[in-house]
Parts: C-alpha cells; structure tokens; sequence
C-alpha cells in the first residue's frame, strides 16, 4: 500500500510517498480502506515533533479518517465487508475505569489515531473495532472525516 511517511522530524518536507506492507486484522480488529482523510493540528505537531510524547519513526500520521471495511478480524461481530464508515480517533481499550463509565476519550492505554498507533495516510489503516461508526446514507467520506475530531 502508498502511504505518506515522515521518518524524521520537520516541515511538509520531510513528507515521503512510500511503500509499505498493508497490515492483517488482527484480533479485535478491522482493517479499513482509506476514502478521505483529514489534516489536523495533532498531525501537523507530531510531524514537527511538537508534542509532549515520542512519535515512533517512521510515521504515519492522519487522525480524522472514513473508508470502507475491507477485512475483519477474529472474534469481530456485527461490522461487515465494504461497510462505510468513520473511525473515533480516540482508540480505547474499553475496560479501564474510564471506558467503563463511558469516557473514552482519557482511557488509560488510549491512543488519537495517528499520534501514536499508524494512521490515515494510507490506502489502509487498522484499527480496533470498537473505533468504527457507521455513515448514515447521504453523508460523504469527505463530509465525515471532517467531523471525526474537530
């Protein structure tokens, strides 16, 4: 699969257009065909290497993401093949004590898609499954990824 890379720190110089292996749905997970993908402030900070955490490199970056289902995992229920969707940027475990009382967004071992886990700027992304919401009818891929984390 293209992806757009950053293996160093810096401005949209340092972007490369790269070739990588596309990943297998591991258990839990799906593995979403990239249709529209956001830039948002998070991306453009950690391709700086603005933020208080370490980015892994290389990168992928890219945290407002909507695509299709192209496979799914084991142990996965009620997501089909080629369903359109959006995917909640805030990736949760869902048993800490904050996903249990319905707070994703400061799970413990939470991560913004594309921060710290690879994202969007790829032909395809993996993620968890419970990080998947469907689109409605009428609502575009653009449309929806504009709303993921704004």
């Amino acid at each position: 699969m293209r992806a757009m890379v950053f293996a160093t720190h810096g401005g949209p110089e340092v972007l490369r257009l790269e070739d990588l292996p596309i990943l297998e749905a591991s258990p839990g997970q799906v593995l979403v065909r990239v249709r529209a993908c956001g830039v948002n402030h998070i991306d453009l900070w950690a391709r700086e290497g603005k933020l208080p955490i370490r980015i892994p490199l290389p990168h992928v970056s890219g945290s407002e993401v909507t695509g299709e289902v192209a496979q799914v995992g084991p142990g996965v229920e009620g997501v089909a093949l080629g369903q359109r969707v959006a995917i909640h940027p805030y990736l949760h475990d869902g048993t800490c004590e904050y996903c249990l009382a319905g707070e994703e967004s400061t799970c413990l071992r939470g991560d913004i898609l594309g921060m710290v886990s690879q994202g969007g700027y790829a032909e395809y992304v993996r993620v968890p499954a419970n990080s998947l919401v469907p689109l409605p009818e009428g609502l575009g891929f653009v449309e929806a990824a504009a709303m993921t984390l704004a």
